[in-house]
């Protein structure tokens, strides 16, 4: 619903205009009426009005000039003219005026109704019109951000376009960019969110670049954007060098702050690259291939980076030597002493504050030497990778899921447990399988003269280890083991009523019936005659 205001010094014609037409059927809500240009004003200052009839001849400020100030304060509103003069000049200002509507008087009800419906009309149209330019402007402000960020992945990230060179004398994609400026680049990596899914969450990364923001640039503008790795690039431009230095002081003493702040919100470890000195608009992008080259050839620590430049060679000293040294982490492998084998591994990654001890280069040698012992170990021992790793296998081809120290350290010790934990137990069975074979030939051949050779030649097996094997899992020798299997039937057989001592010699292998009588005694505290005497006496005989 629209408003209007009818203008006339004649009180009698506003209240006949106002109160004789039933203005709310052409869709007004309501109706103002003032006696002077001045009081119409002043309701136009209190007010929407979109409508305005006026008429054309009054004291002090007539129709016309009522109209020009009109124009200053409510462009859209519309007015409708009404004279009782025919007056070209009149007729011409009023055109000029972009009055809607000059109407001669006496005007017919029906003609002004008809006049004010269509100024309505083209209100309406031109309300709509805004209205839609309004949106279209809104959508472009909200869309600037995407096109900003598009602009700057081409010319930083993949160097595709070069400013002002395809934008001569505009800023790309509404861009301060300074054309003659000294610039300094960096690329800030989010090695860990440590909240479940806030990778994922837009509120945790816009308050990320906040914090980023207010704390190393505070007071400076800056260009942030993420790459395609959704790493945040940073541009800060200056006029000078100095200034740009100065830029950069700060940043060096912010940047622990930055670390340790974006631990506790939003949650995450960064680390930061930067470059060293300032860099013309043409080397912009050659930087971030620089720093993006730097930060993957940079595995992140659990207190993260900063600056992440390239470490000094040093000498590796006798902790870190252990992996190589001898015996080492491939002995123990190889010995499945998993104790040792951890051990030496942990010693390795002891001292993470240290950290220019262990150079990118240092930490792909360790992947790939745990790696390569493991895959060895397996392979001499015939056992696919696929069947002790399970679903680490996928990380021996390699390193890039490892993106972090703590991540490596983690993966290095548990590939290594799952391997001394699989072919431990396999260890075990296989070796019970074999003890079990030694017993059964044992025990078919209790009645026969045989040597642990003979034993070990039966079942493939070498006669010391057969001999370690047994003497591990049961705590006797093989020959102990023989004799007390041998005993044990004896004294079965002694318990039978009238046998003879040389007959159950005979049946537990002993040809010598000495031997037998020194061999039983010294198994039981007795000798056989007396062992048969003390069965009787139990039984009361």
């Amino acid at each position: 619903m629209y408003t209007m205001l009818i203008l006339d010094d004649e009180l009698a014609v506003v209240n006949s205009l106002a109160h004789n037409i039933p203005w709310e059927e052409s869709g007004i809500a309501h109706v103002f009426k003032a006696g002077s240009a001045d009081q119409a004003l002043r309701l136009m200052g209190d007010y929407r009005i979109d409508l305005v009839i006026s008429d054309i001849r009054m004291p002090g400020m007539d129709g016309l000039d009522f109209t020009e100030a009109v124009r200053s304060v409510s462009p859209h509103t519309k007015v409708i003219i009404m004279s009782g003069l025919d007056d070209f000049r009149l007729a011409q200002r009023a055109i000029l005026l972009n009055v809607f509507r000059y109407m001669t008087k006496p005007v017919p009800y029906d003609e002004l109704i008809l006049a004010v419906r269509q100024a309505l009309a083209q209100l309406e149209a031109e309300l709509e019109q805004h209205q839609l330019l309004e949106n279209a402007e809104q959508a472009v402000e909200r869309s600037r951000p995407i096109l900003q960020e598009r602009y700057l992945q081409q010319w930083i990230v993949k160097g595709a376009v070069h400013p002002w060179q395809d934008h001569p004398g505009l800023d790309p994609a509404g861009l301060t960019l300074l054309r003659n400026g000294h610039a300094l680049l960096l690329l800030v990596r989010v090695d860990e969110w440590h909240r479940e899914h806030a990778a994922a969450d837009s509120y945790g990364r816009l308050k990320l670049q906040k914090l980023i923001r207010e704390t190393l640039f505070h007071g400076t503008p800056c260009i942030m954007f993420n790459d395609f790795d959704h790493q945040l690039v940073v541009l800060v431009q200056k006029n000078s060098t100095a200034e740009l230095q100065a830029a950069k002081r700060y940043m060096d003493g912010m940047a622990e702050l930055l670390l340790s702040t974006a631990k506790r919100s939003p949650g995450c470890t960064l680390s930061v690259f930067w470059s060293e000195q300032p860099l013309r608009t043409e080397e912009i992008h050659e930087e971030y291939l620089r720093l993006k080259e730097r930060a993957r050839f940079s595995l992140a620590w659990e207190s993260g980076i900063i600056q992440g430049a390239a470490a000094e060679t040093k000498e590796w000293d006798e902790r870190q030597q252990a992996l190589f040294g001898y015996p080492g982490f491939e002995q123990w492998v190889e010995r499945l002493d998993k104790a040792q084998a951890i051990s030496h591994l942990q010693d390795w990654f002891e001292g993470e504050d240290s950290k220019p001890a262990l150079t990118y280069d240092m930490l792909l040698l360790i992947y790939y030497t745990v790696a390569g012992i493991l895959l060895k170990a397996s392979f001499r021992r015939r056992v696919p990778l696929q069947e002790w790793a399970k679903e680490e296998a996928p990380s021996f081809y390699s390193m890039q899921t490892l993106t972090t120290v703590p991540r490596l350290r983690s993966w290095c010790i548990h590939v290594t447990e799952l391997y001394m934990d699989y072919m431990s137990d396999r260890s075990q069975h296989a070796s019970n399988h074999l003890l079990a074979q030694a017993k059964k030939l044992i025990t078919e051949r209790l009645l026969q003269d045989f040597s642990v050779q003979d034993i070990a030649t039966q079942l493939h097996l070498h006669p010391n280890y057969l001999s370690r094997l047994f003497t591990k899992e049961t705590g006797m020798t093989l020959t102990d083991y023989t004799v007390m299997l041998r005993m044990e039937k004896a004294k079965a057989l002694l318990a039978v009523p009238g046998i003879k001592v040389f007959e159950v010699a005979g049946q537990v292998g002993y040809e010598s019936v000495s031997h037998f009588n020194r061999t039983f005694k010294r198994q039981t505290g007795m000798n056989p005659k007396e062992y048969q005497a003390s069965l009787a006496a139990g039984n009361g005989e």
